[in-house]
């Protein structure tokens, strides 16, 4: 399931990338960076200090220029809602899809300009350790619209010790 294949979907070996001395970080970086360039799938990005991890988060991301970054909340009591800052990079100034067709087809639009710009969208999400298994697992479903939507719709799930477990979790 979502879970256990994670790493596994992205071609270079990503892992978990854990800041630490700066001779570490800087190789953590490169090699996220490389992932987030070159990678085709979902990321994790981990740290015994969120807050280190998230700079390098921005730091890279702020370099490799996406057609989009938008946060999501894998723990909003409104599943549906997790994913909405999705629609502003879609539509533009179209108002949020509510029917679920609505919102297929407003991803599938973006998925098809990510793609013909060459260039990803990332959805970062920084409560991974906060969030259920079920609730990373629908919020990766809503976001692969399409079986290539993993190439240029990506997450990026950001957290610590919580999350490693989870994603270690046979059973997920």
């Amino acid at each position: 399931r979502m879970i256990r294949g994670l790493a596994s979907r992205t071609p270079l070996p990503v892992g978990a990338v854990r800041p630490r001395a700066a001779s570490s970080v800087a190789r953590a970086e490169a090699r996220f960076e490389m992932a987030c360039i070159w990678g085709a799938g979902h990321l994790l990005v981990t740290g015994e200090d969120r807050a280190d991890a998230r700079d390098l988060l921005e730091r890279v991301l702020r370099r490799i220029d996406p057609l989009g970054t938008v946060r999501a909340r894998a723990c909003n009591p409104d599943p549906e809602a997790a994913l909405d800052g999705l629609f502003a990079l879609s539509d533009g100034d179209d108002p949020i899809p509510l029917d679920r067709r609505e919102r297929r087809q407003a991803l599938l639009r973006l998925l098809e300009r990510a793609r013909a710009a060459r260039r990803s969208v990332f959805i970062v999400v920084d409560d991974g350790d906060d969030a259920t298994v079920a609730q990373l697992e629908r919020l990766r479903a809503g976001v692969e619209v399409a079986p290539e939507a993993i190439e240029r719709l990506r997450l990026v799930f950001l957290g610590g010790g919580a999350l490693l477990a989870k994603l270690d979790d046979r059973s997920a």
